[in-house]
């Protein structure tokens, strides 16, 4: 008996191990007028909300990146496993300096 417990905590832990914690993530971002932003070095937030308005921040990133062409790219969850909310769909916030980015 004490062989099959030592087995099935083995091949547990080999399936929680195998659960991929981070998610590529690419986007165009512009201004309000939908022109590409400067080339650069910023700081974005990445967070991951329970809900899409008044939800719990169920996890949070930080990246220091060079955007160029507008074109943004992270591997979300490098830093920070990705933690997922238990129920529903998770909602994806993106910060980049102190400003809010809106759809």
């Amino acid at each position: 008996m004490k062989n099959l417990i030592t087995i099935l905590i083995i091949t547990t832990s080999f399936v929680i191990a195998q659960i991929p914690q981070t998610v590529s993530f690419q986007g165009y971002l512009s201004d309000s007028n939908g022109e590409p932003i400067s080339d650069g070095n910023y700081e974005v937030t990445f967070r991951l909300f329970d809900s899409m308005t008044e939800g719990n921040n169920v996890w949070e990133e930080n990246h220091s990146m060079e955007i160029t062409g507008s074109l943004i790219s992270a591997n979300l969850g490098s830093f920070n496993p990705i933690i997922l909310p238990e129920t529903g769909i998770p909602f994806l916030e993106i910060q980049i300096g102190d400003e809010i980015l809106t759809p």
